[in-house]
This record gives C-alpha cells, structure tokens and sequence, in this order.
C-alpha cells in the first residue's frame, strides 16, 4: 500500500536532508503501510519500535511466539481503543512522535 501523500512527501524530504519526519496524527502500519490515521479499527501491537496494525498484528505475534521473540512486544492496543489512538499515546508516552532515517 503506498503511504499518505502527505507522509510520502515528508518521507521523500527526509531521505534527501537527513532530517526527521514529524509523524503528528498521522498512522500506518509499519508492515504494510495501511493508512490508520481516522480509521475506528482495534487491536495491534508495537514490536520492537514500529507499529503492526491489526492488519498485520496476528502474523507478527505468532512469528514472535514461534520464534521465542515474545520479549520484543513492546505494547498491545487495550480492547476498546482504536489503533491509531493507541499509536499516537504510546508516542507520547515513550517521546517519539518524530521518525529519524538515514540519509541514501
């Protein structure tokens, strides 16, 4: 799935500048990039430092519990939250509302 325009674009000024990308409101899945921003859907976890949607959250759990990863679970969404706002809480929680990549 591609991203947002508006995440595409910033993603693009960051590859090119080195500088972080402000990540604000918006939400995709870190696996398939499914936009989440204003969408209601529940469930999905953090792993390691990226997002899995409840798109892709299933798979990467039972990876993690076949593997013996189930450590890296960072956080799982609470049953009644959407998964955007449970992204965009646990960026406030841990300060990471911005996404720093590597200059190509």
């Amino acid at each position: 799935m591609p991203l947002p325009k508006e995440l595409e674009d910033a993603w693009k000024r960051a590859e090119e500048t080195g500088q972080p990308v402000e990540a604000g409101r918006s939400v995709v899945c870190d696996s398939c990039t499914k936009d989440y921003t204003d969408l209601p859907d529940e469930g999905g976890i953090v792993f390691g430092s990226s997002g899995y949607g409840p798109c892709c959250a299933p798979r990467m759990l039972a990876d993690a519990r076949k593997f013996g990863e189930m450590k890296y679970v960072s956080a799982q969404c609470p049953a009644g939250t959407s998964y955007a706002d449970f992204i965009r809480t646990y960026r406030q929680q841990h300060s990471s509302t911005t996404v720093r990549i590597r200059k190509r």
